[in-house]
């Protein structure tokens, strides 16, 4: 069974893929919830084909990159 509340399990559910998840890596740690969320949205806006929900970026930040 898979959890419903899961963008993940549901897309792996759905697609019938397999998730690595001992490949698995983390992009990101911030102790602010706020912060958190930037990030998520950052890398969700990286790539188009991410599916995830977020919060919205101003188009003005999406242009920056960082080093």
């Amino acid at each position: 069974m898979f959890d419903h509340n899961s963008k993940i399990s549901c897309h792996v559910h759905e697609k019938n893929h397999e998730m690595n998840f001992g490949n698995a890596r983390v992009v990101g740690h911030k102790a602010n919830y706020h912060e958190r969320l930037f990030l998520e949205a950052w890398f969700s806006v990286q790539d188009p084909q991410s599916g995830n929900d977020h919060i919205a970026i101003p188009e003005v930040c999406k242009s920056l990159t960082c080093a």
